[in-house]
């Protein structure tokens, strides 16, 4: 049975949509509103949520759109990115995941959590052992 109010339970859930939008860990928002991972995270799943969510994200649906052009001529440019110019390329990448992610909750679809990858391929393995001798100086064989 829940202990919580429903006030308390109005706190949580303007502070997981406000960490949604930053792009903040449900750790830290579960650390930070004083539960747990697991709660924040079922929280950051209820429709009431999402639909906050959504409505935060409504006024800056043109912007979005805007965004969706740059976030392509970034990954163009990635992908034609030396290795001298790495860091830079890096940085837009990474903010074109973080367009993705943002794209997700305007849509209204759970956000992935951040650092978590699933089960790696074995081609995935391959090209990722390939880049890294790559970048040693070796030969991948």
């Amino acid at each position: 049975m829940p202990t919580g109010t429903k006030a308390q339970k109005a706190i949580k859930r303007r502070a997981v949509v406000k960490a949604a939008l930053a792009g903040k860990p449900a750790a830290a928002v579960a650390k930070a509103a004083g539960c747990s991972k697991r709660h924040v995270q079922r929280l950051e799943r209820e429709p009431e949520t999402q639909f906050l969510i959504e409505q935060a994200l409504r006024p800056h649906q043109k912007l979005l759109t805007t965004m969706a052009g740059k976030a392509i001529r970034a990954v163009e440019r990635a992908l034609t990115a030396r290795k001298t110019d790495s860091a830079d390329r890096i940085v837009q990448l990474r903010a074109v995941e973080r367009f993705g992610e943002l794209m997700a909750l305007a849509q209204g679809k759970d956000r992935p959590e951040q650092h978590e990858r699933g089960m790696v391929t074995w081609e995935e393995f391959l090209v990722l052992y390939k880049a890294r001798k790559e970048s040693h100086g070796e030969t991948a064989g």
